[in-house]
Formats: C-alpha cells, structure tokens, sequence
C-alpha cells in the first residue's frame, strides 16, 4: 500500500477499497480538478484549497471531491437520515460558553492516547440507484486501532438500526456483523495527522496548516471538518482539548446552537458553523462541557444548490466517539 492510498483510506476507512473502479464521469471529473479546474465544486466535503505546491493529503482530498461531485447530484426517490438534532437554547456568546469549557478542559488528565479509538458513524449513501429508496438508518462501529510503529487495524461492524423501519425487501446485516477487517503492517496504518496535536493554542492553526493544507482562505466549516478528522485520529488530553477549544473561539461565523443529547444519548454544547458554500452546508461539533471533550461531529445540508436533489434540511453525515462516556 502506497503513500496516497494510506490517506485516502484515512479520509474514510471502509469507502474506498484496492482496486475499486472508478466510473467514467468521476474520472473525468478528477483529471479536470487535477488540471486545475475550478476549485469552488459546492460540495459536502472536506474543500481545502490547495498550496503553490500539492502534497500528498492535499491531492488525496481533492481526489474524494473528484469522486463526489458525481455522487451527490443524483436524485433520489427518498433518503432515510436521521433526525436532526433537538436544541435546547443556552444565554450568552460563543467566547464565554467555550471560556468555561476551556478552564474545565485544562483540569482534566494530562495524557492522550491514540492506540485504540471506536466510534459510531453513519453518512449517507448517495450512490444508490435513484429509483430506490431507503426506510431505516443504520450506522456502523469503527474501531482503529494502533501501535506506536503505525501497525494495527481497522474493524468496521454493522452498528443498531437507529431510525425508520426494515421492509420485507430488506436485508440489512445484523448488529455487531463484521463488514470490514483491515490489517497493517508496521509503519502502514493510514494517517492524516501523524504527530499530535500542540498544547498551545498559538501552534494549532501551522498544525492544520501542515497537515491539511489550509490556508487564509479556508472556512470555519472546512476547519469544523478538519477538527472531525483529527478527533477520530487521536484522543485528546485535557490540555490539547483546552488549545483546540480556545482555537476555535478565534474563528469567525461559530455559532452557539445550544444543548442537546448526541446520538449516544449524551449531553453536550453544540458549536455550528454555515461558512462552506455560501451556507448549503451547516458543520456541528458537539462538546461536553465538563471535560471539553469532543463527543461528536455532524453535516446537515441546508439547501440552495440546484445540482443536489435532497430535502432540506438533511442530515449527511454524523460521527460520534465512544470512549468519551
């Protein structure tokens, strides 16, 4: 396994398997983007602009733009998603919620750890036949594992059926049924951060910088993003959470949402964002305001593009770590 297929991997285990065709018009669409085509694609995923110089993680995400552009502007009889979150309103600005979480944050534990990271995780599914439809929502449990010599494994198993109902004609695999096993050798497991991330606030935005390739011109919602992928790569410390939390009270358009329970039943404060395409999109981060832990992270589609054909507003992707109970 190469470099790029290790990122592309690490953008969403279990999606993109070796030897896996692509069909002609996303191969179209990605030689057009890497000809320096246009860059704004209005779609729902991770946007990053790209440096003077391509890197590796930077030519990976443009590849998963590539494939989606063609993807998302299906139409579709019907999509089950889930419900959107219920949000119960909290007084006060951005700054002063996160300045509580951020003092909670600095007392928790010092130590991080990466070795073994679970989550349950559901996205829709936009590349099923538009005549069908789909009645019941069903995640699935990730759990990466690795060691310090970047071994390990990724086992993905069908998770509970969340919401809707199964027809007669349905067949979906049942609970804790193993979907995906994958095994790395030292020095394999896919990355898109490979160091941690800093204790000091001031270090956080050269981290993204290096990792992702952001830049002046990235959103909040693409940093919202970014932060998702980075909470499923490596577990916080207390301090870590603090200098992400304390980042993410500089950005502009963060929004206080309110209170809610996360799809694990969990309370927490949700931080949201509409900065990615020209507000199509709405990014969530769900934080637990004990700890400053993040619990969960969301996409909802909140309407506006003539190219995609779904109801708005819809839920199109959420995550939700499991070691935070």
């Amino acid at each position: 396994m190469d470099e790029l297929e290790r990122r592309i991997r690490a953008a969403n285990p279990g999606s993109i398997r070796r030897g896996d065709p692509l069909s002609a018009r996303a191969e179209r669409g990605l030689k057009e983007i890497l000809a320096d085509g246009p860059e704004e694609t209005g779609l729902p995923v991770r946007q990053w602009r790209r440096p003077v110089f391509v890197s590796v993680a930077a030519a990976v995400l443009v590849f998963i733009m590539a494939v989606s552009v063609f993807l998302i502007a299906m139409p579709r009889a019907a999509m089950a998603a889930p419900p959107l979150l219920e949000l119960t309103p909290v007084a006060g600005s951005v700054s002063s919620a996160l300045e509580r979480i951020i003092m909670n944050a600095q007392t928790a534990p010092a130590s991080s750890s990466s070795a073994s990271i679970a989550s349950e995780t559901w996205s829709a599914d936009l590349t099923l036949d538009p005549a069908k439809s789909e009645t019941f929502v069903q995640p699935r449990e990730i759990v990466r594992t690795r060691s310090e010599s970047l071994g390990g494994e990724i086992i993905i198993t069908a998770g509970p059926i969340r919401w809707g109902s199964i027809t007669t004609k349905e067949h979906p695999p049942a609970p804790g049924t193993e979907l995906e096993h994958q095994v790395f050798e030292h020095g394999q497991f896919p990355l898109l951060f490979t160091q941690p991330p800093p204790s000091n606030p001031l270090e956080m935005k050269a981290y993204f910088a290096r990792f992702l390739g952001t830049n002046a011109t990235t959103t909040t919602g693409e940093y919202f993003r970014g932060i998702s992928d980075l909470r499923n790569e490596w577990t916080l410390s207390g301090t870590q959470s603090a200098a992400l939390l304390t980042f993410i009270q500089g950005l502009p358009d963060v929004e206080l949402s309110g209170e809610t329970l996360d799809r694990l039943g969990r309370p927490g404060l949700v931080l949201s964002t509409n900065s990615r395409t020209g507000g199509a999109f709405s990014d969530l981060l769900v934080v637990d305001q004990n700890t400053g832990v993040l619990l969960a992270a969301e996409q909802v589609y909140l309407g506006g593009l003539t190219d995609v054909h779904l109801k708005a507003p819809t839920v199109l992707d959420y995550i939700a770590w499991k070691e935070s109970n």
